[in-house]
């Protein structure tokens, strides 16, 4: 079934598309900020008391009987403007620390893969991501990133036109498909796109946050 989280510590289930839920975890000093699962196992990230405690809640979804673990976590998924983006990848969970760098957790362990990251999208294609400035890149110099081996070795693409600066990554997004790097940004918004896997760049017209999916489905832009 699908999974849906929100602020008073409480997560749903539906097996029926929507038409009804149930609750299997609910806890008023939680708020869950992000659900994902890996293979059977459900995790979510929470907060406790504010954004400085950070709480991971885990479950084994297809046992008969659910028991959940609650526990307090060193790390903290970044939160630039709204929720912190999670992505699971070949049974990995991937998500930038609150220390901008890129980490992976993996069978219950935390390791940290390419340092500097603002923003970032992984899948079978590789790793596309954006610096964050902490290593003294900042402005219109900020740097974008491709890595073919998901971390192992990474490529500095080439410059990007200068319309895109570090001021602008609140609610960025980036996608990575086969052949063509897509760098969503805001304030003002715009998109750049490579069709050569980033050795040229070429500025979009503005576009709605909410249509950016879309390219990941194959169509567009």
């Amino acid at each position: 079934g699908e999974l849906g989280p929100n602020d008073s510590g409480v997560i749903l289930r539906t097996t029926d598309g929507g038409e009804s839920w149930e609750t299997i975890f609910s806890a008023d000093s939680l708020a869950i900020r992000n659900i994902c699962i890996v293979k059977e196992k459900l995790y979510a990230f929470a907060e406790k008391g504010g954004p400085s405690s950070s709480y991971l809640v885990s479950t084994v979804l297809s046992a008969s009987s659910l028991k959940w673990s609650v526990r307090p976590i060193p790390y903290k998924p970044l939160e630039q403007l709204g929720l912190p983006k999670i992505q699971v990848y070949n049974d990995v969970i991937y998500f930038v620390d609150s220390d901008y760098n890129l980490k992976k957790l993996q069978d219950d362990t935390l390791s940290t893969v390419v340092h500097d990251v603002s923003i970032f999208d992984i899948n079978e294609h590789g790793l596309l991501f954006v610096g964050h400035g902490t290593n003294g890149i900042t402005g219109t110099d900020l740097r974008i990133y491709f890595s073919e081996d998901h971390g192992m070795t990474v490529d500095t693409l080439s410059p990007h036109p200068p319309i895109f600066s570090s001021n602008q990554l609140s609610y960025a997004h980036a996608r990575l498909l086969p052949d063509v790097f897509l760098i969503y940004f805001t304030y003002p918004d715009g998109m750049l796109r490579s069709f050569d896997r980033g050795d040229t760049w070429e500025v979009n017209d503005p576009l709605d946050p909410f249509d950016f999916g879309y390219p990941a489905l194959g169509g567009g832009y």
